[in-house]
């Protein structure tokens, strides 16, 4: 799903809906995956959502992090 506005849905609401509704079905959430980058503002290091992204790294998937840190150009 894309999120638009994290300050009207923050991702841990996000995750929490999804997990709500995956438990109704008798699913569990193994993993996740995030496809892009997020702002800092949207980074939660602690949070639940965080800990199911396997590898997460943000140097490389928090925006202001990859602005200041540009990679090398030929």
């Amino acid at each position: 799903m894309n999120v638009t506005d994290f300050t009207l849905t923050p991702m841990r609401h996000v995750y929490a809906t999804i997990q709500h509704l995956a438990q109704r079905h008798g699913v569990l959430i193994d993993d996740a995956e995030l496809i892009g980058l997020i702002p800092e503002a949207a980074y939660e290091p602690d949070s639940e959502w965080i800990r199911q992204i396997p590898g997460f790294d943000p140097d490389g998937k928090v925006l202001e992090r990859k602005l200041n840190a540009p990679i090398a150009w030929p």
